[in-house]
């Protein structure tokens, strides 16, 4: 959800997420910014990215290289440093389509 000016809109249940990983009194580590940022990527590009011209443009891009190097299989990649937490930012995209299936927002078209 946004709130103004220059605000994304996402899915109440993808601002809830956000908002937890950001915000949440974890009693263990929180998620290190690198992630956030990386899980928010993934995010914008699934949900945000088709809803403005630029994000169509990316999405194009995308599309396109994806085509040239592998065009039987759409792929994105998101890069961490080695020690960044991958698994973590995994746990975190994979929480994410669970929320969205479950609330039918979108359905992963391969699990």
């Amino acid at each position: 959800e946004g709130s103004g000016a220059g605000q994304l809109y996402v899915a109440p249940e993808t601002a809830r997420l956000l908002q937890h990983w950001r915000h949440h009194d974890f009693s263990g580590q929180r998620p290190f910014f690198c992630q956030v940022e990386a899980a928010e990527t993934a995010i914008w590009l699934t949900e945000v990215a088709a809803n403005s011209q630029a994000g169509k443009g990316i999405l194009e891009h995308l599309k396109n290289a994806n085509n040239e190097a592998n065009p039987d299989l759409l792929r994105l990649a998101l890069k961490l440093a080695t020690g960044a937490g991958k698994t973590t930012v995994m746990a975190m995209l994979i929480a994410f389509v669970a929320v969205m299936a479950l609330a039918k927002i979108i359905v992963p078209k391969n699990t």
